[in-house]
């Protein structure tokens, strides 16, 4: 569901980049005054690369159509909304300027989808059924739940972009509410039991290799289950063929469109580093401005 640049007018771009911006603000700040120790800065760097990786896994939804991951509900289940939206925006962005996915234009509408509405979606929906588990449900079937709705609501406010503020020349906005609509129902359900199947198994491991646990997932699912993708087009593809421009170039030409064959293992590795890197540094960052002491 990554936008490219052209979808909606310059204008709409530029409000949405100012939406996200706000929307982001208040966890900038908090996170300024946090003090992360070593452990939560590895968990979060980890769950990082994860989200990267599972992004990368194309499955089919539909007769040659196919979708992946959106990966907020299953950062909010593991690190929390606040650094979810952080390692949502942290993603988007090394897609964007190292791997052309997803235009750098509409960067801004990028993250208020998949940053700020998704989270916000999964955090709402974990929050409501809080007392579910007074009722003897199982964690699974609340993080099953928010992780269906987190995509959905997604696609609705890009929908609602559409409709608005379109693009000249580009599919009808009923066309276009369609398409992505029912492919992403599909698809949101996919999310909701694997996010669930993820989130258990993670509970299974004891705290202190969590964060270990799940880099090492990340780099499989990156360095292999990327491999076998498929290679349908996901719904937005699909519903925009033959209207579009080429992609910004990215900071690392070979990896435009994340390569083939052995280049999409390599990519993904070199993605969920990048990210990794990325989020450690300002998690380590953070730990001197406020000189915290080793934990």
């Amino acid at each position: 569901m990554h936008t490219p640049a052209h979808l909606l007018t310059d204008t709409a771009n530029i409000v949405a980049a100012g939406m996200a911006a706000t929307a982001l603000a208040p966890m900038a700040w908090k996170a300024r005054h946090a003090e992360p120790t070593r452990d939560r800065i590895g968990m979060v760097a980890a769950t990082g690369a994860l989200v990267f990786a599972v992004q990368m896994v194309n499955f089919p939804v539909a007769a040659g159509v196919s979708s992946h991951l959106i990966g907020a509900a299953l950062a909010v289940a593991l690190i929390g909304p606040l650094a979810a939206m952080g390692v949502m925006t942290a993603v988007i962005a090394v897609q964007a300027f190292v791997f052309a996915d997803g235009g750098i234009a509409s960067l801004g509408v990028n993250t208020l989808t998949m940053a700020v509405v998704a989270v916000a979606a999964a955090w709402g929906v974990l929050k409501l059924t809080e007392r579910w588990g007074e009722s003897g449900a199982p964690h699974a079937a609340r993080v099953a739940l928010a992780a269906v709705a987190s995509p959905l609501a997604a696609v609705t406010v890009l929908t609602g972009l559409y409709a608005v503020a379109g693009a000249p020349g580009g599919p009808g906005a009923a066309e276009f509410a369609g398409t992505m609509l029912t492919s992403h129902l599909v698809a949101a359900v996919a999310e909701g039991v694997i996010t669930a199947a993820i989130v258990a198994l993670v509970a299974l491991a004891a705290a202190p290799t969590r964060a270990r646990w799940i880099a090492g997932s990340a780099v499989i699912t990156a360095g292999g289950l990327s491999m076998v993708a498929s290679a349908y087009p996901d719904a937005l593809e699909s519903v925009l063929a033959g209207f579009g421009e080429s992609a910004a170039a990215p900071l690392l030409g070979m990896f435009a469109g994340y390569g083939e064959g052995v280049g999409v293992a390599l990519a993904g590795i070199t993605g969920i580093a990048i990210v990794a890197l990325v989020l450690g540094g300002v998690g380590a960052g953070q730990r001197r401005l406020n000189g915290v002491a080793a934990a």
